[in-house]
């Protein structure tokens, strides 16, 4: 056995998802080439939102949803027992910052909808990842260490 990283127990192929590495690197892509696009009036807020407003939305959703689904694909290719947590977070906030623009800026797009599928979808699968990692990557002894200890009854 190699020492290090072979040692892990988040390191055996079974915590491994790269559909969800790839899901989530797909998303960030989207959300940042989302961002220059709505920024640049491509992807349209119409016109009852002045200049500023398309902009700060732009950055928002580079900023909030980019990096948090950037940061959920590292993580998952890059397998750490903090993978999980990211993914329900990158997915936590998507729906959150897509359905705060959209009260804000009273204007409601396609992309918006897009953008909180993706989150669905991501925090189904944070969420069944933590599962995963908990119960199937951890070494079976200390798996169910917070268990309480059974007791023999009395007769």
């Amino acid at each position: 056995m190699k020492s290090g990283h072979a040692t892990r127990p988040t390191d055996s192929p079974t915590c491994r998802r790269p559909w969800l590495g790839s899901f989530c690197a797909a998303a960030a892509i989207w959300a940042y080439a989302s961002s220059i696009g709505l920024a640049v009036g491509l992807a349209g807020l119409g016109r009852s939102a002045g200049l500023g407003i398309p902009v700060l939305a732009a950055f928002v959703l580079a900023m909030v949803v980019g990096t948090a689904m950037s940061v959920a694909a590292y993580r998952v290719l890059h397998p750490n027992r903090k993978a999980g947590s990211s993914v329900l977070l990158a997915g936590v906030l998507s729906i959150s910052c897509v359905s705060l623009q959209s009260v804000l800026l009273r204007e409601f797009s396609w992309l918006q909808l897009a953008f909180w599928s993706i989150g669905l979808v991501t925090i189904w699968a944070g969420r069944k990842l933590l599962v995963d990692v908990e119960f199937i990557c951890t070494p079976p002894d200390t798996q169910f260490r917070n268990e309480l200890p059974v007791t023999a009854v009395e007769s």
